[in-house]
């Protein structure tokens, strides 16, 4: 093997490689990139989802109006719209006319799966009611499945369901 042909073989080689390490390179810092945006979106998926449900779920009498507008800030257009009619017709009337103060308290929560734009969130509540008959007041535990769509780049709840 002549000297030219040896040295023209090692850069061939030399080049075979360098693309090898770019390549495996760029796949493993695509597949840490996909690894970290998952774990992203389940972080940000499941802070929205306690914020929402602590917030439909919990309320005073008195600031029932405010709270319940706030609380549409984490919703999807077309949950939200299925939301303000419960809240005008049935929740806010309902709140007033028996004064009731509701404490909402997440006891606990975990993602049931997770997508690039789309999210199921377990959430574990518990909620205190007292209104204006003490007697009267009662202590749920609930289980809620909040499914949460990302349509750009924050997280909307698009539906609650009681498990």
């Amino acid at each position: 093997m002549t000297a030219k042909l040896r040295d023209r073989l090692f850069v061939v080689g030399a080049g075979v490689l360098l693309v090898a390490s770019l390549a495996i390179g760029s796949w493993m810092g695509y597949g840490y990139w996909q690894d970290r945006q998952a774990e992203q979106a389940r972080e940000d998926s499941v802070a929205v989802a306690r914020r929402a449900v602590e917030g439909m779920f919990g309320y005073n009498f008195k600031t029932i109006d405010a709270d319940m507008a706030k609380v549409t800030e984490d919703m999807s257009d077309d949950f939200k719209q299925d939301w303000d009619k419960v809240t005008e017709t049935v929740l806010v009337p309902g709140a007033k006319e028996q004064e009731l103060v509701v404490k909402a308290t997440i006891v606990g929560s975990g993602v049931i799966k997770t997508e690039a734009d789309e999210a199921e969130v377990m959430i574990f509540i518990n909620q205190q009611t007292t209104g204006k008959d003490p007697a009267s007041g009662t202590y749920d535990a609930s289980r809620l499945r909040v499914k949460l769509e990302r349509p750009d780049d924050r997280w909307l709840v698009s539906d609650v369901d009681p498990i």
